[in-house]
């Protein structure tokens, strides 16, 4: 057979595979915009398997399928894109029942959702997390009709976390990801009160493992609480954490090293507490506040092309929010910021946006650079990025 029919016929099987992988979607699962959703059970002996890939859903699972539904009807219907346009081939999900919870996770490879649930689960999707975790795919998801801001946020300190939390709370007004597990086990609650004058224990993120390791030396009442905190014992050799700091914080005090989870807690108190006293979903405002485009052209060690890219600064998309009230909402807009002290977001978002810039450089560079370049896996893997230090590096300058 001549090459040409070959190559035809693998081009014909390979597109039937595709097609047929495809169709073995259970229709819930499409219906739900999920094209995957593993289910992992370390504490039996059940083997991982894809729902989405059974003949029949089993009815734990059609409960969870409905609550990922709910939460990416509310996300299309909050960017005012289509269900199908937002989640066109639909969204990887694995969730693992197991002692590491609560947690989630998104990995930009392959572009997937992870959630860990406390052992023997009523419930195996928590919509808050799951929320959460949207946040990072849709930010990392390069829709175009998605604001280029808010798309911006990835790898940003200050905020990648932090407008993840405001996908959260803007799809579901969670401020609690509850589990079962006693208060304490679970994550700290979003309130109105976070400031950036609180304690630096606060605002560094050393408060919450305190929290769990005191929270921990009590008896622990169920079988998911006593998993989670052996597991957490294990993984911390038993040894206390550093007790926080309750001095005040200050930008001087202000570093990378910070839990990014925290960082940006007292801007979305601020927004809480916007939309209390005007009413308002300020936390979607925020995800959909345009900011003007700041172009920069990136170089590349080893390559010899550019590109081009924009970064937006946060005072832009506040600038946006405020301007958009009247006089009156203003004043308590200026309250509000003074009371949470949100000039310091400000500044540190001034320190945070050039290593923004590299990071939207970096991702421009993956897409322009053959795919059989050392650099593309260097740049798309935190691992390498550590092993080759010299190698591929990103430099962005303003045009």
């Amino acid at each position: 057979m001549k090459t040409s029919s070959l190559f035809l016929v693998w081009l014909t099987l390979s597109l039937w595979s595709i097609v047929r992988a495809q169709a073995a979607v259970h229709s819930a699962c499409v219906d739900a915009s999920v094209s995957e959703l593993m289910i992992y059970n370390v504490l039996t002996d059940q083997e991982p398997q894809d729902i989405c890939q059974l003949a029949r859903i089993p009815a734990p699972h059609t409960a969870s399928l409905a609550a990922l539904k709910e939460v990416h009807a509310r996300a299309a219907a909050l960017f005012a894109i289509p269900v199908k346009s937002l989640f066109p081939q639909g969204v990887k999900i694995a969730i693992n029942a197991s002692a590491e919870a609560p947690n989630g996770h998104y990995d930009a490879t392959p572009h997937s959702i992870s959630l860990d649930i406390p052992p023997y689960p009523k419930s195996w999707v928590n919509k808050g997390t799951y929320a959460h975790e949207l946040g990072h795919w849709l930010a990392n998801s390069r829709h175009p009709q998605l604001n280029p801001a808010f798309r911006g946020s990835v790898g940003s300190h200050l905020l990648s976390e932090t407008y993840a939390d405001a996908v959260m709370m803007a799809l579901t007004m969670t401020t609690e990801q509850l589990y079962d597990l006693p208060a304490c086990l679970n994550l700290p609650a979003i309130d109105d009160k976070w400031t950036y004058t609180m304690g630096l224990g606060f605002i560094d993120g050393s408060f919450n493992p305190y929290r769990t390791y005191q929270c921990c030396q009590q008896t622990q009442a169920t079988p998911q609480a006593q998993a989670v905190c052996d597991f957490k014992a294990e993984t911390s050799g038993g040894e206390a954490p550093a007790r926080p700091s309750a001095k005040p914080f200050t930008l001087r005090q202000y570093s990378a090293a910070f839990d990014d989870h925290y960082i940006g807690r007292p801007m979305l108190s601020f927004l809480m507490a916007l939309g209390k006293k005007l009413g308002g979903n300020f936390y979607g405002q925020l995800l959909k506040a345009p900011a003007p485009a700041i172009a920069h052209r990136c170089t590349m060690t080893g390559v010899s092309n550019q590109v081009t890219v924009a970064g937006y600064r946060l005072s832009g998309q506040l600038n946006a929010i405020q301007g958009a009230l009247t006089p009156a909402q203003r004043q308590v807009y200026q309250a509000l910021w003074k009371a949470h002290a949100m000039d310091t977001a400000i500044a540190i978002d001034g320190r945070d946006f050039a290593p923004r810039v590299e990071q939207a450089g970096m991702k421009a560079f993956i897409l322009a650079v053959p795919a059989d370049h050392e650099c593309k896996d260097i740049l798309q893997s935190r691992g390498l990025q550590m092993e080759n230090p010299d190698k591929c590096l990103v430099s962005c300058q303003q045009i």
